[in-house]
């Protein structure tokens, strides 16, 4: 078996070869040409191919890191309101509570009037 690869676009390299064989060898004007579903990439184009997808990769990357801040802060935004929100809540029960205790303080011990 021979296994060949097209290098620097214009130069075809052995990469593999295996002595022995289970079939007789065939002249090249027998042998199948199977052109429509192998195509030949020239290592220039492999390493092209690679720094593409490399760019796509880190762009993805990066808006991936964008898109993760801008839930950051907007998670941030919605603790801080219901931080708030707690807060102000806890304002009113102090003030309710304030309210009834007045109110339980005005009222005369003995006083046939009960509160509801």
């Amino acid at each position: 078996m021979l296994r060949l690869a097209l290098r620097d676009g214009d130069k075809w390299v052995v990469t593999k070869f295996i002595k022995e064989h289970n079939h007789e060898l065939m002249s090249p004007s027998k042998v199948p040409w199977r052109g429509s579903t192998k195509s030949f990439i020239s290592e220039d184009e492999k390493d092209r191919r690679i720094r593409e997808l490399t760019i796509e990769l880190n762009n993805e990357r990066q808006r991936f890191k964008r898109r993760c801040a801008a839930y950051q802060e907007q998670l941030n935004m919605v603790l801080k309101f219901v931080e708030e929100h707690t807060d102000h809540l806890s304002g009113r029960v102090k003030d309710i509570v304030e309210n009834i205790r007045e109110l339980e303080n005005e009222q005369p011990e003995n006083s046939d009037c009960r509160c509801v």
